[in-house]
């Protein structure tokens, strides 16, 4: 696994959970519940232990983030109309027909990744999610 980030606990005054300190420390995941997930899945290491909800961080202890290991995931290659695309969003027109997400392998999520670049960005998902927004135009003649 990919070291993301690593901190080093200076001087503390005052004693604190590895779950209460992470979110202080760590760009990436600044949530309390995002940092209990990490934990839960075994990505963040105390002095190169895996660390767990309930250890008390000492000073001079080397927290690190490790990153996520990537499913493989079954790409559905579908060529999908993509209107936008950036570092950090893509609007697609999804045709008619195919489900946005579920349990099937036809759906929109599963052809995101053979449409779009994978982003740059160091917080980015493993692969592009769909979100839902419906859009109604008007025309209006003057």
């Amino acid at each position: 696994m990919k070291i993301l980030e690593t901190h080093i606990v200076p001087a503390i005054s005052e004693e604190i959970r590895l779950q209460d300190y992470a979110p202080q420390v760590f760009k990436i995941i600044s949530s309390r519940s995002g940092i209990k997930k990490a934990i839960k899945r075994e990505e963040i290491l105390i002095d190169g232990k895996i660390g767990k909800t309930s250890d008390w961080v000492k000073p001079n202890q080397k927290i690190e983030l490790l990153q996520q290991e990537k499913q493989e995931k079954k790409i559905f290659q579908l060529k999908l109309e993509v209107v936008f695309e950036d570092q950090y969003l893509a609007v697609v027109n999804k045709p008619a027909g195919y489900p946005t997400s579920g349990n099937f392998f036809k759906t929109i999520e599963n052809a995101l990744p053979f449409n779009l670049q994978a982003s740059q960005e160091d917080d980015s998902l493993p692969y592009p999610l769909p979100v839902h927004l419906s859009l109604t135009i008007l025309q209006v003649d003057y």
